[in-house]
């Protein structure tokens, strides 16, 4: 069963550590009658002891991003999130948190190992409210490995460095406490909605994987299943009562305009991923998957098997669809010449970056996205129960 944030018998804060750093996060005791899991910008530097956030919340107010890198996002994100310290109670990633893999194209670092300096100074610049906030992760492809020149050409690194070591070394997630058995996928709960987070790039029927060189070979944390029987399970065990809403995050979406047929079915690896997790994410009557990896804002009306089930989001029976991935990546927006009209969408953004906010109650919640140059809220609908 999933525990409320950070909630274990000992309170636990995590240490960031180098990526090459092979030991798994030690975590570190703390005693406090409610925690977080978080980890620090700097690898040897502990975190503030965080005040106790009240047992019943009248409403949770979180931050979601995906495709974070050095961007304008990044400030407003910032200046959102620590203008009010008891409001915003934390902040989810959705995976390619910073882009370290590719840094050496935009930097033009060919030859010096730039990878650890990318990571660190995308830490670093989120360490204002990383600081006072716990900070929720998922791994997306730009986690998988190195694949620099430095690291290619080094036989050290380009082993140490692959098949999501960095992310795994970094972060440290309360997969343990959910059942799980890797940190790549975990639940937790901060009512009144219960947060499934899941590894799109590994592990399951037809996973991209992510391996971009021939020296390296990506996933099996699942012992050689899949974690879909995990989610499963997992989401058996929600109760409704105390968690009424489910939220699933995943990197990669399922449905998006840009990666569709023309009926709007889902194609390539967005099919694979509808075929490993709709069927459970619709019987377990999941509120919202939300994703990044489009450079882009999009958002679904309810939807299963590419039909839009209602136009409606009171009380609906199929997930809404939220693509939050224009975080600011460094790579520029997504192309949508090729975007399809489909019947189950509603938004779809290319030209702002930004990020989205939940305010929560026991009854609804409202999701807002937001242009981040403008702080202005380009988007938003309210799901009732």
């Amino acid at each position: 069963m999933a525990l409320p944030i950070g909630t274990t018998k000992r309170a636990v804060t995590t240490i960031w550590r180098s990526s090459l750093d092979s030991r798994p996060a030690r975590l570190t005791i703390i005693k406090r009658a409610t925690r977080a899991w978080r980890a620090t910008p700097k690898p040897s530097r502990l975190l503030p002891r965080r005040q106790p956030l009240p047992n019943h919340l009248k409403s949770l107010w979180l931050a979601i991003w995906a495709e974070p890198s050095l961007s304008p996002a990044t400030s407003s994100l910032r200046s959102r999130a620590t203008q009010s310290p008891m409001r915003t109670i934390f902040l989810w990633f959705l995976g390619d948190i910073g882009y370290a893999d590719d840094s050496f194209i935009h930097s033009g670092a060919y030859v010096q190992f730039d990878y650890e300096i990318a990571y660190n100074e995308f830490m670093e610049q989120i360490e204002p409210f990383a600081a006072i906030k716990p900070v929720m992760v998922l791994p997306g492809n730009h986690e998988a490995e190195c694949h620099s020149p430095n690291c290619q050409l080094s036989s050290t690194k380009v082993h140490q460095l692959s098949n999501f070591s960095a992310y795994v070394h970094r972060f440290r997630m309360p997969y343990d406490e959910s059942g799980a058995t890797s940190n790549m996928w975990y639940s937790f709960d901060v009512p009144p909605i219960h947060f499934v987070n899941i590894d799109t790039e590994t592990d399951y029927k037809n996973a991209p994987n992510d391996s971009y060189t021939p020296f390296t070979s990506n996933g099996n944390f699942a012992n050689g299943g899949s974690w879909t029987e995990w989610l499963e399970a997992d989401l058996d065990k929600v109760d409704r009562s105390h968690t009424p809403f489910v939220f699933v995050g995943g990197h990669r979406p399922i449905y998006s305009v840009t990666s569709c047929d023309s009926n709007g079915n889902p194609a390539d690896d967005s099919a694979n991923l509808q075929a490993a997790i709709e069927d459970i994410m619709y019987s377990h009557e999941v509120d919202v998957y939300f994703a990044g990896h489009k450079h882009s804002y999009e958002r679904s009306y309810p939807v299963y098997k590419a039909a839009k089930e209602s136009d409606s989001y009171d009380a609906p029976r199929a997930p809404v669809h939220v693509v939050t991935g224009a975080g600011g990546c460094d790579e520029g927006h997504d192309d949508d010449s090729k975007a399809v009209n489909a019947s189950w969408h509603v938004m779809h953004d290319t030209s702002r970056w930004g990020y989205g906010m939940i305010v929560a109650d026991e009854t609804s919640f409202t999701w807002t996205q937001y242009d981040a140059a403008t702080d202005t809220a380009i988007d938003t609908f309210t799901l009732k129960h």
